[in-house]
């Protein structure tokens, strides 16, 4: 079976070599924990192999993201400058009627990988919880 390398060695071991293609997958950690560098090196590992990607934030701001990322050596700027990467923020408040945009970015931007940081928010905009559901996987 096809699988979706994260980029984190010890991890993709562990799970036979990555993610199914087509998957979601949700992580989840309090503050601090290195779910926005997951998502990173997730990103990352995928521009490495010419894999466009979105990440899209919720909550930090673009340039704290970008700044993080260069800790590691992951110089997002200049994927940005090849077409192949986009970082954008969105407010929480608007996500709601914006998961259409959201899902006309990546068909537009033909990503292979997308982030969404932090899912948590979504919750917050949207009040049905099936609804939720229904947004993530469409």
């Amino acid at each position: 079976m096809e699988r979706i390398p994260t980029g984190i060695p010890g991890l993709d071991k562990l799970i036979q070599g990555g993610f199914i293609p087509g998957s979601v997958i949700m992580i989840t950690g309090s503050t601090g924990t290195g779910k926005t560098i997951f998502g990173c090196q997730f990103l990352w590992a995928g521009l490495q192999k010419g894999e466009p990607g979105i990440y899209l934030t919720l909550e930090e701001p673009p340039e704290d993201i970008k700044q993080d990322a260069q800790q590691f050596g992951w110089d997002f700027s200049k994927y940005e400058k090849k077409g192949i990467f986009k970082l954008v923020y969105m407010d929480p408040v608007r996500l709601g009627s914006a998961t259409v945009a959201i899902a006309n970015l990546v068909s537009r931007f033909k990503a292979k990988r997308l982030v969404i940081d932090s899912i948590s928010l979504i919750g917050l905009a949207i009040k049905d919880p099936s609804l939720i559901r229904r947004r993530i996987y469409n």
